[in-house]
């Protein structure tokens, strides 16, 4: 698969690696295991509905997800902070 940041996902990235480390290699493994194909724990996916689009948020920290969408063979991810 081919993973795709928006440019606010890129931010929010950019963002964890200069102010929280611990959180930037979370969100880093779960970009890998979604790169590789792999499933993640359900109990940590929430499915979302936005207008016609289906996107998946995986809580990273109590107040900040991960929100990503599977597109064919792409996942675009559109943030990496805050809640949806």
């Amino acid at each position: 698969m081919s993973l795709l940041l928006t440019a606010l996902a890129q931010e929010d990235l950019q963002h964890w690696d200069n102010n929280d480390q611990l959180i930037a290699a979370t969100i880093r493994h779960v970009l890998g295991a979604l790169e590789q194909g792999k499933t993640l724990p359900a109990q940590q996916m929430r499915r979302l509905k936005f207008r016609d689009i289906f996107l998946v948020s995986i809580k990273i920290a109590p107040e900040h997800r991960l929100i990503f969408e599977a597109v064919g063979s792409d996942i675009i991810v559109h943030q990496c902070r805050f809640h949806y």
